[in-house]
């Protein structure tokens, strides 16, 4: 488990840069990574002191480096007065030169870590109930199947303890409705409809949906006011001046079908609740006057990269959602 959102450079690495150096017309010779990156940093900051404070080094030693660079290439590489920096001409090639052959470094060095944290390394997510059954199943089966070396840890809770795990760190990312808080970033996945699951002979129109109102007058079995749809119903209701009061109240929603299906209620669900086959003698209004949807998302801590392992676990849930969105 891991996301970075680290500095992308690395100051233990090194590299050969011949073919950079035979540019200048010297004798091949290994250079030292962390000369080309001090390098760099001057070049883009077009200042020493700059670069001294951004490496937490002194101004002698970074100058010191940089004398050890040129000697190594053979040519001066910038011309520095008291009030700036800027490249010599042969400072300039090196510098377009050093700055591909940097990329190419770090996109090599990031597959290398991507390869093997997907051959053993670990993610956790976070998803409320509903999300969970209706999207990981398949998921994480998949998943199990392309990469048997990583561990994987799920954790199934309320939308806004999902929310707390996320921001904490102790899980790579959620899936939950959403948005939800200004620390985190959401990215739909999918909308879902607000239905009701009701016994077929509590109604006995054959409209397939049913409005706030009317929805007031049934026997309500409703999840419990803690969870994020039931601050969406309630909202609703008040925005719709009526009063949605439960004869139950329950955590999960295979309970409040459960209790739709023996004939005590109306279960108020998302459409994603609904089973695959639905219970016989049960049927499904959207439940219009408004009509009530929520998205489904990730939801990971702003400006922070997921890790490769956790990134390829995202992915599948992308293209299931797609799949269960057009249901």
């Amino acid at each position: 488990m891991g996301r970075d959102c680290r500095a992308p450079y690395s100051e233990e690495q090194s590299i050969k840069f011949d073919e950079i150096v035979q540019k200048f017309g010297s004798m091949a010779m290994d250079i030292n990574f962390n000369l080309l990156r001090t390098f760099l940093l001057i070049a883009e900051n077009k200042s020493f002191r700059g670069t001294s404070e951004h490496v937490h080094r002194s101004q002698s030693a970074i100058s010191a480096q940089i004398k050890l660079l040129e000697t190594q290439v053979g040519v001066q590489l910038f011309h520095r007065t008291t009030r700036s920096v800027h490249l010599t001409a042969a400072g300039k090639q090196l510098f377009d030169a050093a700055k591909r052959g940097m990329r190419e470094v770090d996109a090599g060095v990031r597959e290398v870590r991507e390869a093997q944290a997907l051959q053993a390394g670990h993610v956790a997510l976070a998803a409320t109930s509903i999300a969970a059954a209706a999207l990981l199943p398949p998921v994480l089966a998949r998943f199990e199947k392309l990469y048997p070396g990583v561990r994987m840890s799920v954790r199934e809770m309320q939308a806004a303890d999902v929310y707390a795990s996320v921001l904490q760190g102790d899980v790579d990312f959620g899936v939950v409705p959403g948005p939800e808080g200004s620390e985190c970033d959401f990215e739909p996945l999918l909308t879902e409809d607000i239905c009701a699951f009701m016994p077929a002979s509590m109604r006995e129109t054959t409209v397939d949906h049913i409005s706030l109102k009317e929805l007031s007058g049934l026997p309500l079995l409703l999840l419990s006011n803690t969870t994020s749809l039931r601050t969406l119903l309630d909202q609703a209701a008040l925005r719709a001046r009526v009063k949605l009061t439960p004869k139950y109240e329950c955590i999960q929603a295979q309970t409040l079908i459960a209790m739709a299906k023996t004939g005590l209620g109306v279960a108020v669900l998302p459409c994603l609740a609904l089973p695959s086959k639905l219970p016989k003698g049960l049927r499904v209004c959207k439940i219009s006057s408004p009509f009530l949807t929520r998205q489904v998302g990730l939801l990971t801590v702003r400006a922070c990269k997921l890790s490769p392992t956790a990134e390829k676990l995202a992915l599948l849930i992308r293209k299931t959602a797609v799949k269960a969105g057009s249901r």
